[in-house]
């Protein structure tokens, strides 16, 4: 868990960063 976000809690911030990495290639499902 990044920060102090309880595990289940929406973090648009971090979804953002996670669909960017992915869009340009650096995670992979």
């Amino acid at each position: 868990v990044l920060g102090s976000r309880r595990v289940g809690e929406p973090n648009p911030e971090l979804e953002s960063l996670v669909t960017v990495a992915r869009g340009r290639g650096a995670l992979r499902d």
